[in-house]
């Protein structure tokens, strides 16, 4: 996998509930550019008293069903339709260019396409923005008289630039993407800065980056939330480097992105904290003192960083695209302002200010102070060189240094030290360094810098002190030195993998390889190192029966031979052509899990095999004792697990090739795709069932299942809403490789079965309203059985579709009536009558709580009449109708706050038996009153309910359940 395919597998890692990802494709590349904001909890610190009801008063809304499915589907080949080229005629990318505004064509405009890209650009914190790349690397095209131009479709993920003189505009597009894509050209700027030394003349080389600076939106509730979003985000950029050690070079430059802007947040949090201790009502940036006289408190941003050349020019081009859009709130004197740093640890920031709006057309110049230079040369525990990468970020040793002045430093493979060219002279420093395996970071005390101009402080820096390391050098079976390979080096224990890398060995053949025992790794463990360079493969395995922390082992010399085989054979199809490319991995049964501990297969790091052209393969290894097999994959084909390895006989895998059951089908031009469900089962196996709906594509709907192994399968078709099928197509033949729609479910017809019922609830005076009571009616199962479902409701409307023209409904709302009815499909009102509320009266409570939050609840007992048909709870047969249904069943209950004349206006929606109940302090305690008999009328006044309480047994209820401070004793 290369890096563009990390950057695709990134970007679709947090996704499901959150648009960080999205926000931060642009913020952490390396490159900065424009935040996207994240979104946040707002009521974090509202201290209304609703917050304190221990149960959920309305459940209101569509509630949407999760589907699930029994077939195992490669994580990285999402569900979509697909189909062949026979059938879909290949759809092509247009982007529609506008000149300044929407609806003027940009026509002659240049157009720069880039399809994915790798490289320093994904990584390089001083590279140009990827517009820019596209318009340097891509390939050039030109837009019609209508502003238009016709693109490829694209395969990963695109940049795409569009130019005329004195505009420029871009868009990031993705593989899912094949319309139309629309990017409006603004005036193009350009920001120079120049650097000079104290005589005027030029400095090359020279960090410079442009700053802004953002008020702080204080709001710790936010700011908690972006660090969760962020922490979520990297664990699973970690996960993923883990497993795939070679991916690390092209996530660093992320990675360290993501943890700057979390350190940033983090020191933002504490000083909101701060600020809200000092003054909880303070809201967005609000000043933190007088001395501030109302300016809010800030924080800087980094918005673009370059290199200055050899006439000491660093330049800027296309600055609007790392401008900031400020937020309404913001104060007048922070939009659009900008400075021009120099990146480097000085006394004093040199930096210059200057507008963005419009940006300045003369050369901005910065000044260089006399500085250092600072080498960290890095070494082990026992000082040996470590010649490995490492990476560094450069401090001043001062709380109030600004965050720009901090300089970052990769020392690459066979480099002695870290070098940082440019600092600032009589300060004091700190290092916070890290290995590419971010498991090893540290931070190097504080020590003295250079003191005379020119003057470069060599410092040895021991790398990952608190890790243990082993050491060796490698010899091929010759006895001469591997140098400059990349073997892998595995260490495992009992229960599993401990550390593994790719280790680049030095000039020498020598590695240094660092690692931590946590649990559940306890001695003995094993070492295995392996050339998979070479055929058949070389390496070695040995024992270690200890590895002791903060602490170097010597390994010496290590002769690497040819390991023996462990398998051959060959991969086919089911149609017995050879598979080439297919993966055959070695796994190994292991302890998994931790309180609940079992054996499972798991990958042996390192050991696989890639099959040839003739789908053959070999695997070279050593095994300790223990059960092995092989796991064979390949793209387009189910997976195949062998038995236990055994004498080494040749083993041949055959692989099933993918099929889809595709068909389509006829529905109602009213009727949405998500309310048709459609059930694939196995006639082999009953119990393994997939759930899907139903998918518009192109113009057409199908029904789709995709990744389905062969076999005879059913389609059932139901209404989203109802439990039993209406229509069945048993005994589907699917074939290995069938991809096409199955002549049985061609166009099938739903709309013959299908009705509609459009119902909206209105008031005595015919206005809309919205109930907080699911639509309950009864439906007659197959069997003859009687049951209830449930429908939501949304802005007082809610659409039901039926495969029967009527339907018996009960209707509810809090604080209304209704009569139950029975609907025709087509349009229909329910008429809800507005009721009183029921006055509960607790005498005597107020004297026992004090000013404690009292909530009374009314609970349904029994409905009254026998023939009121009102069920106690509804059917369920699957996540939506138990949404529901627990929906229906918190209904059961009412509740209102006690006032301070010690009643509680409870509204209600039907007569009937009712319990009373109290919860006091919140969710503390609980106390039951007994019974009322509720008759309800339209247009009367309100039922007063007066409870007797007995003083003792409240007191007895708050003192066990602890909810006694401060009230009467």
């Amino acid at each position: 996998m290369n890096g563009k395919h990390f950057l695709a597998l990134g970007l679709l890692l947090v996704i499901g509930a959150v648009a960080v990802i999205t926000g931060m494709f642009f913020l952490w590349n390396g490159s900065e550019t424009t935040d996207t904001p994240l979104p946040f909890a707002t009521d974090f610190f509202d201290t209304d008293e609703k917050k304190s009801i221990p149960f959920d008063l309305d459940l209101v809304g569509e509630i949407d069903e999760e589907l699930e499915s029994f077939d195992e589907q490669p994580a990285d080949d999402a569900p979509r339709i697909d189909l062949p080229a026979t059938t879909e005629e290949i759809r092509y990318l247009t982007v529609q260019v506008w000149d300044g505004e929407p609806g003027v064509p940009a026509a002659e405009a240049e157009v720069f396409f880039l399809d994915g890209f790798e490289g320093d650009a994904l990584t390089d914190p001083f590279a140009q923005h990827w517009s820019a790349l596209a318009e340097s690397e891509g390939e050039r095209f030109r837009t019609d008289a209508r502003g238009r131009v016709e693109l490829q479709p694209v395969e990963d993920w695109a940049m795409i630039t569009a130019i005329r003189p004195g505009m420029y505009g871009f868009a990031k597009v993705g593989r899912e993407h094949r319309d139309l894509e629309t990017i409006v050209l603004r005036p193009d700027e350009n920001v120079t800065v120049r650097v000079v030394d104290g005589e005027d003349k030029p400095v090359a080389g020279v960090p410079v980056g442009v700053i802004q600076h953002v008020p702080a939106d204080n709001d710790p509730a936010k700011l908690w939330e972006q660090i969760k979003q962020l922490q979520q985000y990297r664990t699973k950029v970690e996960e993923y480097i883990r497993a795939n050690p070679s991916q690390r070079e092209a996530a660093r430059g992320r990675l360290d992105g993501i943890r700057k802007k979390e350190a940033e947040l983090n020191t933002a949090l504490r000083r909101a904290k701060a600020d809200y201790s000092k003054n909880p009502k303070k809201k967005r940036g609000a000043a933190r003192g007088e001395k501030d006289k109302g300016r809010p408190a800030t924080h800087t941003e980094l918005r673009a960083r370059r290199h200055t050349d050899a006439e000491g020019i660093a330049l800027f081009r296309h600055f609007q695209v790392y401008r900031h859009e400020h937020e309404d709130w913001w104060p007048p004197h922070l939009v659009d302002r900008f400075e021009a740093v120099l990146l480097m640890p000085l006394e004093q920031p040199e930096a210059r200010a200057f507008g963005g709006r419009p940006v300045p057309a003369d050369t901005i110049e910065l000044r260089m102070p006399a500085t250092g230079s600072i080498a960290l040369r890095t070494v082990d525990l026992d000082g040996r060189t470590f010649s490995h990468p490492v990476n560094g970020e450069l401090r001043i040793d001062a709380e109030e240094a600004a965050p720009w002045m901090r300089v970052e430093m990769r020392k690459e493979q066979n480099e002695e030290a870290l070098v940082f060219p440019f600092v600032g002279l009589g300060l004091g420093f700190t290092a916070h360094c890290e290995l590419d395996d971010n498991d090893f970071t540290w931070r190097f005390p504080s020590f003295l810098g250079p003191s005379t101009p020119g003057e470069r402080v060599t410092v040895d820096m021991v790398v990952a002190p608190d890790a243990g390391m082993l050491f060796g050098r490698l010899l091929d079976g010759a006895g001469k030195p591997l140098a400059h390979r990349v073997p892998t080096f595995l260490i495992t224990s009992h229960a599993g993998r401990l550390e593994g890398e790719e280790v680049t060995l030095d000039k020498a053949g020598r590695f240094h390889l660092p690692y931590h025992v946590r649990e559940p790794h306890s001695a003995p463990f094993r070492l295995e190192i392996r050339r998979n360079d070479v055929t058949p493969t070389a390496g070695r395995a040995m024992t270690l029966p200890a590895l002791p922390e903060a602490k170097v082992t010597d390994l010496g010399d290590l002769r690497i031979d040819a390991l023996g085989r462990l398998a051959r054979g060959r991969v086919a199809d089911d149609l017995g052509a050879p598979i080439e490319g297919a993966t055959v991995q070695l796994q190994r049964e292991r302890m998994r899990g931790g309180k609940n501990p079992r054996l499972e297969f798991a990958d042996e790091d390192f050991t696989a095999a890639r099959t040839d052209d003739g789908g053959r393969f070999e695997l070279f290894g050593e095994l300790e004792k223990g059960r092995y097999r092989l796991r064979v994959e390949a793209d387009g084909h189910f997976p195949f697990e062998t038995a236990d390895l055994g004498s080494g006989e040749p083993i041949d895998v055959i692989l099933d090739r993918r099929s889809r059951v595709v068909g389509t089908v006829l529905t109602p031009s009213w009727m949405p795709d998500n309310s048709v469900r459609v059930r694939l089962e196995s006639m082999a196996d009953p119990e393994q069932q997939r759930d899907d709906q139903v998918h518009d594509h192109e113009g057409r709907t199908y029904i789709y299942f995709d990744w389905v192994r062969p076999g005879i399968y059913n389609v059932v078709i139901r209404v989203r809403d109802f439990p039993d099928p209406f229509l069945r197509i048993d005994g589907i033949e699917i074939v290995p490789g069938q991809m096409d729609i199955h002549p049985r479910l061609l166009d099938l017809d739903l709309s013959r079965f299908l009705h509609r019922f459009e119902v909206v609830a209105v008031d005595d005076q015919g206005e809309r309203i919205q109930p907080n009571r699911p639509l309950v009616a009864r439906i007659v199962r197959p069997g003859g059985e009687i049951e209830f479902v449930g429908f939501p409701w949304r802005n007082g409307r809610t659409e039901i579709f039926s495969v029967s023209p009527t339907l018996d409904v009960w209707p509810e709302a809090q604080g209304y009536h209704a009569e139950p009815t029975v609907l025709v499909h087509g349009g229909c009102e329910l008429r809800f009558l507005e009721i009183p509320p029921v006055e509960v009266h607790v005498p005597g409570l107020r004297e026992i709580v004090d000013t404690m939050p009292v909530w009374i609840g009314m609970k349904r007992a029994t409905a009254q009449g026998a023939g009121s048909g009102l069920p106690d709870r509804l059917a369920t047969w699957d996540r939506r109708s138990n949404r529901i249904a627990g929906w229906y069943g918190k209904t059961r209950a009412t509740y209102a706050p006690l006032g301070e004349d010690e009643i509680a206006r409870i509204e209600l929606s039907r007569d009937g038996v009712y319990q009373i109940e109290a919860y006091m302090g919140g969710r503390k305690a609980h106390i039951e009153f007994g019974t009322a008999k509720v008759r309800l009328e339209p247009g009367e006044e309100p039922q007063r309910v007066t409870v007797t309480i007995f003083p003792d047994q409240v007191q007895a209820v708050l003192d066990g359940a602890g909810a006694s401070n401060g009230v009467r004793k």
